[in-house]
């Protein structure tokens, strides 16, 4: 084999591997960012869920005190309707 089919061996397979490789590297980086954004994800998943259970903790409580109120005023009105009769 002469010289020139050897550089043409070499550069055919250094071709091959850059042409293997590249596509490999910019997988690599997509996974790598999809990961991050997933994380990111995880983390807003989680902190979404903790901010709801402290509003419906709020909710939860501002509803008995409603009831609470409610019961009182019911209470009222029977001890007025039975005053008139």
């Amino acid at each position: 084999m002469t010289e020139w089919g050897v550089f043409g061996v070499i550069t055919a397979l250094a071709a091959f591997g850059v042409s293997i490789v590249t596509p490999i590297i910019k997988l690599n980086t997509s996974i790598v960012r999809l990961i991050d954004r997933l994380n990111r994800l995880d983390e807003g998943v989680d902190e979404l869920t903790e901010k709801n259970q402290k509003s419906h903790g709020r909710m939860w409580d501002h509803m008995e005190e409603q009831d609470g109120k409610l019961n009182d005023h019911e209470m009222r009105i029977t001890i007025l309707e039975e005053k008139e009769k």
